[in-house]
């Protein structure tokens, strides 16, 4: 069995954010020189609700990722509500689906020993098991902010009005296509005949309820925010989320030093400095004559799509790819009258890349674990990662 710890950051993505901080810091200075009134752009731009929001957030989401993972056990807080479901068929599905939206690093390898005690129970051959365990901790990409990589595009995008819901209803085609990949290995190599019994959790009703409600309540805080645009929901929320997680799940005093301690300061200047780039270079009329001219020439976004493509496939890091792209093309972005049209395609095609990236590590982990031979596994991910994508542009594209 492979040990069960999550996955470090690459050094190279690492650098690629100190590069990207370095020429943020520059084209922000730069643009705050070429203003008229750089003093009032920033007043209304930058110091504004909607980047304090998504900054606490983020802040709070690193902060608890690293606590889990200082905790050790918090799989099996999440799995006991799986217990209930008793049809081996979707007991697997909602088991993957439960450890697929776990806020920790390396959850496909978290998730394998799990996913490989429901499969050999159910006679799932190795290539299912392996898909089932891959596809289904990689949706969370597509739907929820405790990914760095959400968490970057809607940071960088806040000013044109993206929010959380708004990327979410272009990610859904998306979204469909794994879920449906889930379903379909999960359902149909399962041995009918074959008698299941799920194994009773340690965790009791009273431990679930110390990990999983303040993350319940986080949602409601986000949905709130998103329905009804009450101030400070967001943020209200999330001190909500770390109060009462530390006050359940009671984690010692060395156990929060680390977590704060281990906490990618690096990132988070990073999310403040792309929150400058938007406030400063994006007003800049030269930028927005000059993006919508390259958008005119019709190979743009197709030019685009195919680096990012690239990007993804070469970095392998979800964090990193975003980093390296969307700060970029924010100015891009922001000057078209279809922002979230481009948004969907690049992050669809950079997610598309990163699934097939050899540098990401979990598809090295899926096939090892499951014994099965990496280049098979490698194109059936490849394969569902590019009808994924597809699925988000072709919608995308029909939605503007």
């Amino acid at each position: 069995m492979i040990d069960a710890t999550p996955i470090k950051g690459h050094d190279l993505t690492r650098k690629l954010n100190l590069g990207l901080n370095i020429v943020l810091s520059i084209a922000v200075a730069s643009s705050l020189f070429l203003l008229a009134q750089p003093g009032k752009v920033l007043l209304k731009n930058f110091v504004k609700l909607e980047n304090a929001e998504v900054l606490v957030l983020f802040i709070g989401m690193l902060f608890m990722v690293n606590l889990y993972r200082e905790l050790g056990n918090i799989a099996d807080y999440f799995l006991y509500w799986t217990k209930f479901i008793k049809n081996p068929r979707l007991s697997l599905i909602a088991t993957s689906m439960v450890l697929g939206i776990l806020p920790v690093k390396g959850r496909t390898i978290i998730s394998a020993p799990i996913i490989g005690q429901i499969a050999q129970k159910n006679k799932l051959n190795k290539l299912s098991a392996a898909l089932v365990d891959y596809l289904a901790t990689h949706i969370v990409y597509f739907l929820l902010p405790i990914e760095g990589s959400v968490v970057v595009v809607l940071a960088t995008f806040a000013a044109t009005g993206l929010s959380l819901g708004k990327f979410v209803s272009y990610m859904l085609p998306g979204v469909l296509v794994l879920l449906a990949a889930v379903g379909y290995y999960s359902w149909k190599t399962t041995d009918n005949n074959s008698e299941y019994i799920l194994e009773e959790s340690k965790i009791s009703f009273k431990q679930s309820s110390k990990a999983t409600l303040p993350i319940a309540i986080l949602m409601a805080a986000l949905f709130v925010f998103k329905m009804y645009q009450i101030k400070y929901a967001m943020i209200a929320g999330t001190i909500i989320f770390i109060s009462l997680s530390l006050y359940l799940l009671k984690p010692t005093k060395a156990q929060v030093q680390k977590s704060i301690r281990t906490m990618d300061k690096q990132l988070i200047l990073t999310l403040v400095l792309i929150f400058l780039f938007s406030a400063t270079i994006s007003k800049m009329p030269q930028i927005s004559i000059l993006t919508n001219q390259w958008l005119a020439s019709g190979a743009g976004l197709t030019l685009l799509g195919l680096i990012s493509y690239a990007i993804g496939f070469i970095i392998g890091d979800s964090k990193g790819m975003t980093l390296a792209v969307f700060p970029i093309i924010l100015p891009l972005v922001a000057s078209s009258s279809h922002p979230f049209q481009i948004i969907a395609i690049i992050y669809a095609m950079l997610y598309a890349g990163y699934i097939a990236s050899p540098a990401h590590a979990c598809c090295h982990y899926a096939a090892s674990y499951f014994e099965t031979p990496y280049l098979k596994v490698w194109a059936r991910f490849s394969l569902y990662g590019l009808a994924a994508s597809a699925d988000i542009i072709i919608v995308a594209l029909i939605r503007g």
